[in-house]
C-alpha cells in the first residue's frame, strides 16, 4: 500500500504491506478494491484450485491479515471483476469463456480439501478466444473484455449465458478498466494505452480513440496491466 500515491516517483517503499494468511495461494496474480465497503479482493491459484480472499477494513489493514473470507472457486486467477450490487463474481480461467459466480452462495475453505465453487453460468465467447482482462458496468450491467487483440462488450451481463451477443472493436487489448464516475473505459495495450470516454455509447461502428502512449522505449516491450482510480 502507497499512501499519497499521486505525488510518488522512483523507488518507494510502501507504506503497509498485507500478508494474506491461510488462503493456500501461490501467487495473487488479481485485485480488486470496493471503495464503498472498503474491502479488498484477492484471486489466485492454489494448488488445485483457483481462491478468492475478501479482507474487510483494507484501508486500515497491515501485516498478517486472515481473510474475512475464503473461497476455492473454478476459475478466476487469470482476471476477475465484482459486481458488488448485484453479489457477482465474473472469473477469466484457463479455458475459453467467463465464468460467473454467485457471491451469496460461495462456500467457504475448510480442511485441506475444500467445496470447489463451480459457476451459476457460463459465458462463451469465440472471437475472444484468448481473454485476459475483464471489467464490469454495475449501473449499466455492461460487461467489457479485452482478449485476442480485441476489446469485446456484452450487456445485460448479468443474465448473459451460453453463446454470448457481443460487440468486438478491433483494438490490442490486454487489459479494460471501468471508471464508473466518469463513464470512462481505459484499455491496456503492448506499450500504450487507450481511453474511451462516453464508454456506455460505445457500439458497433464507434470510432475508437487515438492511442495514448505510455511508454516509447523501442527496446522495452511490456502490457499495460491494468488502472487505478482514487
Amino acid at each position: 500500500m502507497f499512501d499519497k500515491a499521486s505525488a510518488l516517483s522512483g523507488a518507494v517503499p510502501p507504506t503497509r504491506t498485507i500478508q494474506p494468511t491461510g488462503t493456500g495461494i501461490m501467487f495473487f496474480s488479481n485485485v480488486a478494491f470496493d471503495k464503498a465497503t472498503d474491502t479488498l479482493y484477492l484471486a489466485g491459484s492454489a494448488q488445485y484450485q483457483d481462491v478468492l480472499a475478501i479482507i474487510g477494513n483494507a484501508s486500515t489493514a497491515s501485516g498478517s491479515v486472515t481473510p474475512n473470507h475464503r473461497y476455492a472457486v473454478a476459475s478466476g486467477s487469470r482476471g476477475f471483476t465484482i459486481d458488488t450490487q448485484r453479489k457477482l463474481l465474473y472469473g477469466l480461467g484457463s479455458t475459453i469463456g467467463v465464468f460467473v459466480f454467485d457471491l451469496t452462495a460461495l462456500q467457504e475453505m475448510v480442511g485441506a480439501n475444500p467445496t470447489i465453487n463451480q459457476a451459476v453460468r457460463v459465458m462463451a465467447i469465440p472471437a475472444l478466444n484468448v481473454m485476459t482482462g475483464l471489467s464490469i458496468d454495475q449501473a449499466r450491467d455492461r460487461l467489457y473484455i479485452a482478449g485476442t487483440g480485441k476489446l469485446g462488450v456484452i450487456d445485460s451481463a448479468s443474465t448473459t449465458s451460453g453463446n454470448a451477443a457481443n460487440q468486438s472493436f478491433n483494438i490490442p487489448a490486454h487489459s479494460a478498466t471501468f471508471d464508473p464516475s466518469n463513464d470512462r473505459l481505459y484499455v491496456g495495450a503492448a506499450n500504450s494505452a487507450y481511453i474511451i470516454n462516453n464508454a456506455s455509447a460505445l457500439k458497433s461502428g464507434s470510432t475508437l480513440p487515438a492511442t495514448v502512449v505510455v511508454g516509447n522505449n523501442p527496446q522495452i516491450n511490456y502490457f499495460v496491466g491494468g488502472f487505478a482510480f482514487p
